[in-house]
């Protein structure tokens, strides 16, 4: 798909192949760091798989997110995909569980760009949804986790409103030991920088747009890698106030890929080879 995508881009034909002069992975690149923002078939994909994800976790009416929570045994309060597998998957599931493989950029992407928005406290689970930074409780603070009496609650069974204040009360089974303090005093500081707010529902939120709406662009820009430099010289090029066509030629003219007659001989000379080597004579 790829292949043919570029093909048109560039003009080719089933008889003539046009020259290339910039490589495609730069074509891809968004317009910020260097590119012409031209979509790449799976980072696209990618990003519209990953808004199924946000979805999933907002929509809990839905009758395809019943479904999928019937077919692979998903609990219907969870705000978060966590199929495991177990169940042969559709290749649609399988997708989206190609998104999480350890160590990924699309699962560092999720992991850092959703969010939960603890509400009435209801559907969020209190150790693996609130996270201190982009790190679950239960693995951020390993020693209160374990000593913890309730270790799959939601957020509602952590605490109670006082007054227009939440208070939280997390139950351990013993008390702590001085070295284990430090830990403590650092758990319940994470807590009290988790805004709760009781008349809404829990939900996801997408922290690269200010609503919190999934939005698929920015999640292709979270997939590429940032250059600052590239990013100087773009500011320059992209501010509207000409003709696209203009732009992309000062684009080009920047990466020194005009076509030129060092490049038109260059072309005609691999293009006489290759023809010479199609029809088994020598290149002297």
């Amino acid at each position: 798909m790829e292949k043919i995508q570029h093909s048109f881009f560039w003009g080719d034909g089933v008889e003539k192949r046009k020259i290339h002069l910039v490589g495609w992975d730069s074509i891809c690149r968004s317009k910020k760091n260097g590119g012409l923002g031209v979509a790449r078939i799976l980072d696209m994909n990618k990003s519209l798989l990953a808004k199924w994800v946000w979805r999933y976790g907002n929509e809990k009416n839905c009758l395809w997110r019943k479904v999928l929570n019937a077919k692979y045994g998903i609990l219907g309060t969870n705000l978060r995909w966590n199929w495991l597998g177990g169940t042969s998957p559709s290749p649609f599931v399988k997708a989206i569980g190609s998104l999480f493989e350890v160590g990924s950029k699309t699962t560092k992407t999720l992991q850092e760009g959703l969010k939960v928005i603890v509400g009435k406290g209801d559907r969020a689970r209190f150790w693996t949804d609130i996270c201190w930074d982009v790190i679950p409780l239960h693995r951020a603070f390993p020693i209160i986790f374990v000593l913890a009496n309730n270790k799959h609650g939601k957020v509602q069974e952590f605490g109670k409103w006082n007054g227009d204040s939440w208070v939280w009360e997390v139950k351990l089974r013993r008390p702590l030991f001085d070295w284990e303090l430090d830990q403590w005093r650092c758990f319940l500081s994470s807590l009290e920088c988790t805004p709760i707010h009781g008349n809404v529902s829990d939900a996801i939120a997408w922290i690269y747009n200010s609503n919190g709406i999934f939005l698929v662009r920015s999640f292709r820009r979270c997939l590429e890698e940032e250059d600052r430099e590239a990013q100087t010289v773009s500011k320059l090029i992209w501010q509207g106030i000409c003709p696209q066509k203009i732009e992309v030629f000062v684009w080009q003219l920047i990466k020194g890929r005009i076509m030129v007659k060092e490049y038109m001989e260059h072309f005609d000379r691999t293009e006489h080879c290759l023809s010479d080597v199609q029809f088994g004579e020598g290149v002297s």
